[in-house]
């Protein structure tokens, strides 16, 4: 496989922005010309004027038509192809952050992924969002459930998936990436925590 397409934001901030239930618009738009905006799946509605649409799943970018005229930044897409997305590819088991430049780890959800994303492009600063990995309120999500055979996640599912996410933060100290949760509610322990508003 070839070198990933990314774009080069070295020395830059990003900001992620997740599809937890905690998520707020009004976060996301305080990144709009302060730093680079990577939003995933349904969160794009929040954000359409993002650089970055990241979305593992096919089936997901397969019934997608508002976003011909709503969302015109990147496109990336991690599991197949899409026309007009940039594939990614997924280390499929992947537990780990990947940095050979032609993957990346799985992680168990999109959001590992984009994070991942987001170091390799260079970010010397990743700001997360939307990160909860726990029902917050009871919600799965900051939207309504995923419909078309896509995986809705359930406690268990969040669980696995906050405990990679954790397990990556030595990884990403070590590379000269400073990741800061900015997430209201959120499971996540080894990420520095802050109010987005104190960051950007």
């Amino acid at each position: 496989m070839s070198l990933l397409r990314l774009p080069d934001w070295t020395g830059q901030t990003v900001l992620v922005a997740a599809s937890g239930p905690s998520q707020r618009k009004e976060d996301i738009a305080r990144a709009r010309g302060k730093a680079k905006v990577i939003v995933i799946n349904e969160t794009w509605r929040l954000a359409p004027w993002a650089d970055l649409l990241y979305a593992c799943d096919s089936l997901w970018w397969r019934d997608r038509a508002p976003l011909e005229n709503a969302f015109r930044g990147a496109r990336y897409i991690g599991d197949g192809e899409h026309e007009g997305c940039t594939p990614c590819g997924v280390k499929p088991g992947g537990d780990a952050m990947m940095w050979c430049g032609d993957t990346l780890g799985a992680g168990g959800n999109s959001g590992f992924q984009a994070l991942n994303l987001a170091a390799m492009t260079g970010a010397k600063e990743i700001i997360l969002t939307g990160f909860d990995l726990q029902l917050t309120d009871g919600k799965k999500h900051h939207h309504a459930d995923h419909r078309g055979g896509l995986l809705n996640p359930d406690r268990r599912m969040l669980r696995q998936c906050a405990k990679l996410l954790d397990q990556a933060a030595d990884d990403l100290a070590a590379r000269g990436v400073t990741v800061i949760n900015c997430t209201r509610e959120t499971a996540l322990k080894e990420y520095p925590r802050a109010s987005i508003k104190d960051v950007l």
